[in-house]
Parts: structure tokens; C-alpha cells; sequence
């Protein structure tokens, strides 16, 4: 059995090699479908139900502001974090862009995201070199710190391990390195490092919301989103009437989102699901040519299989030999759309940036061979075969009087 299909697989290639032109459009076909349909789905998951990479249970975080996006003064924080009873835990994240040098004086323009000291907690995670932020981290007057993204750690010091204790200067504050996070965490940013938000005088004016850009906190146990709404409604009309010159009226009431609401947005939903129902359609037309090409090479090869049905060749032979070929050229078509997926991931994460698009299809990926389905090749192999079924139904009703004749006719 297993030397009949080496010469099953043997004859097959020769077949397909004689048939360059033949060959060369159903595995484009293939991987125009497959890959086409690879990216979209890929995307279209990492942006609508995956949330952040690395993220312990994404749907059970939800994100907090004020009026429509933004933005959270730094007091209604702390009195949120004291009354909700909805949450396991509650930070906040603000970002400001900053001259950043390192030891080398190499000054460089980023934008520095600055959390509270219990984000990585809050999210599931924590340095693989170095230390976390710790509470003391917060205080006024402490130590300035910072924690690396792993792909700038990468980038910048060349994964070195000895990062950790050195000095870097952010606007000219001597900073030291605590910590690098896990390959591809990037929450709730996707920037190249963390600060701890230290509280000033400044930050402490209530009326003052550009102090933080939103909130996050986890749920309990039990709680949904609707429950925290309602009880962070209640908390919102409480501060209101407690402090009326700054937090009265319906834009300072709380307002609750899930990743996808709060990042994506309603109308990029829609615009994703219409690009995943498309690129569906895109498959099946393929899946269509690809059949009709295979059933006009069976008919173009009726004499060949009626000779060799002559010479005593048994119909499963014949029709295991076009299941080979089927399944070469599938597997073919795969990969090269697994690797046309790929390529158009690199492309889209250039023109495209949102928190799960960077992790999973940009440069910084936990891993570039894994931000496709590994069963894109193998997804190729049904469409092969349901490709041969009208081939297979016409061998079935091919005998060797079939053949057609050297001047046209049937013998």
C-alpha cells in the first residue's frame, strides 16, 4: 500500500509538471482563496474577540470613562476603586509622549504610557526579567522606575539581560529599568514602556480630567457588565451631588465598555463582518473554478483513462491517483496562501494600528508563524477533494470503449 501511493505521489508530479499552465492556476486559485480568507478571518478574530494578547480573560475587563472616550480625573478614580463592588481591582492608564535617553544619549520621541501600580496584576501577568510596580512605586517623592515591552527590549538592548538596574532619562528624569514584560503584551497600549502614575498636586483637581485617559477594572465573580453599569451610574450621581462644580451632569456619569465597543467601535464591527461574509464569497467562487478546471482536465484526459482501463488498470487505482493529485495540488495551494496571509498581514498592520491588530499582525507578533490558523494548508485538502467529486462521478461511468478515436470519434 505504501509503495502504491510513493508511485501515486511519483506519478502525480510528473503529471502536474507536465501541465505547467494547468498547474500554475489552481494553485493560484487556491492561494488567492485560502489566503484571502486566512487574513481576513485572522484579523477579523484578533480585532473582534481575542482583546489583548496575553490578557487574562479579556471578556471579564472592562474599560471606564467619562463623557464620550475620554478622558478620568485621578480623584473619581481613586473614589470608583473605594465604592465599586462590581470589581476584583481597578487602574488607570495615561500616556503623554516624552524625550527618552539612553545611556548612550540617544534621545528619541515616545509616547510613554503611565499606569497605576496594579495593571499587570489586574491583567494576568507579570516581568519575565526583573521586577513588578509596586504600591511604594506610586508614592510621592519615589524612585522613578519603568518597565520595557519585550520588542523594545529587544530592539534597543538587544535582549540583554543585564537591562535590569540600568538608567535611562524620560524628559530628563534619571529612570531606572525594573522590568521587562512578556513578548507581545501590550496592555492597555500598545507603547514601548510602562511608568508607574505617580500623583502630584496637580493631578489631585477633580475638575482636571486630563489626568488619565480611562479606567479598567476587572469583574467579579458573578457581576456582568449591565450590574457594573447600573452600580457605577449610582457612584457617578453620588460624586455629583458631593462635589457639584465638578461632576454634575449626564456627560460625568461613568460609562462602561468592552473591548470591542470601547476600541473598535460599532461601525468597524459591521465593517469587519461585511469583509469576513466577502472574502467568504471570494472562496467559493474559487472553490467553483477550481472544480470546473479539474472536471475540463478529466474530460481532456478520458482517452487516457479509458486506455489504461483497458489495460486492466482497476477503477480505485485510477481514481486513488487523482485523490494524490488532488491532494498535492491542495497542499501546494495551502501553503502558498498561509504564506500570501502572512504577506498581507505585514501589509495591513503598516496601514492599520489598534492594541489586538499591533500584537497579532505586526512586526512585534508573539510569533509571525503562528498569527495564521496553522489549518490554512490543511484547509486546502477539502476544497481538493470536493473539487474532484464530478471527475470522480464521470471515471465512474468511463469504460475502455470510451476512448475517443484518432480522428475524433469513440473506439
Amino acid at each position: 500500500m505504501g509503495s502504491g501511493i510513493a508511485r501515486d505521489i511519483h506519478f502525480a508530479v510528473r503529471t502536474l509538471r507536465r501541465s505547467p499552465a494547468f498547474t500554475l492556476t489552481a494553485v493560484l486559485m487556491l492561494a488567492l482563496g485560502i489566503g484571502v480568507n486566512a487574513m481576513v478571518f485572522t484579523v477579523t478574530s484578533a480585532v473582534l474577540f481575542n482583546g489583548f494578547p496575553l490578557v487574562k480573560d479579556n471578556d471579564r475587563i472592562v474599560y471606564v470613562t467619562t463623557g464620550v472616550g475620554c478622558c478620568v480625573s485621578y480623584p473619581d478614580f481613586l473614589d470608583w476603586r473605594v465604592q465599586a463592588t462590581s470589581f476584583t481591582g481597578m487602574e488607570m492608564v495615561h500616556g503623554l509622549d516624552r524625550a527618552v535617553r539612553d545611556e548612550n544619549d540617544f534621545l528619541q520621541r515616545r509616547t510613554v504610557t503611565e499606569v497605576t501600580a496594579g495593571t499587570f496584576r489586574l491583567a494576568g501577568q507579570e516581568p519575565i526579567l526583573g521586577r513588578d510596580f509596586q504600591p511604594s512605586d506610586e508614592a510621592p517623592g519615589a524612585a522613578p522606575v519603568a518597565i520595557l515591552r519585550y520588542e523594545f527590549w529587544e530592539r534597543q538592548y538587544g535582549k540583554r539581560a543585564d537591562v535590569i538596574g540600568r538608567t535611562i532619562r524620560i524628559d530628563n528624569i534619571a529612570t531606572t529599568i525594573v522590568g521587562v514584560m512578556p513578548r507581545g503584551f501590550a496592555f492597555p497600549q500598545n507603547e514601548v514602556m510602562w511608568i508607574p502614575m505617580a500623583p502630584m498636586a496637580a493631578s489631585m483637581d477633580r475638575g482636571d480630567r486630563n489626568t488619565g485617559w480611562f479606567a479598567y477594572g476587572r469583574l467579579v465573580d458573578g457581576a456582568s457588565i449591565e450590574s457594573a453599569r447600573a452600580e457605577m451610574g449610582t457612584i457617578g450621581r453620588r460624586l455629583g451631588d458631593a462635589y457639584p462644580q465638578t461632576n454634575q451632569g449626564r456627560n460625568l456619569i461613568p460609562q462602561l465598555y468592552d473591548f470591542r465597543e470601547f476600541f473598535i467601535g460599532g461601525n468597524a464591527t459591521l465593517i469587519y463582518q461585511a469583509m469576513l461574509g466577502a472574502v467568504s464569497f471570494v472562496l467559493l467562487i474559487a472553490c467553483a473554478n477550481l472544480a470546473n478546471l479539474l472536471l475540463a482536465r478529466a474530460i481532456g484526459r478520458s482517452r487516457e483513462i479509458s486506455v489504461r482501463l483497458a489495460l486492466g488498470a482497476g477503477r480505485w487505482q485510477l481514481v486513488r491517483q487523482l485523490l494524490v493529485e488532488s491532494a498535492l495540488l491542495s497542499t501546494v495551494g495551502g501553503l502558498c496562501g498561509w504564506w500570501f496571509a502572512q504577506f498581507g498581514l505585514r501589509i495591513y498592520s503598516l496601514w492599520v494600528s489598534g492594541p489586538s491588530v499591533s500584537a497579532v499582525c505586526g512586526p512585534g507578533r508573539p510569533n509571525s508563524r503562528a498569527a495564521v490558523p496553522p489549518i490554512t494548508p490543511k484547509a486546502a485538502n477539502p476544497i481538493g477533494v470536493i473539487g474532484r467529486v464530478r471527475p470522480w462521478a464521470r471515471l465512474a461511468h468511463t469504460n475502455a470503449r470510451s476512448a475517443p478515436s484518432r480522428d475524433g470519434g469513440t473506439g
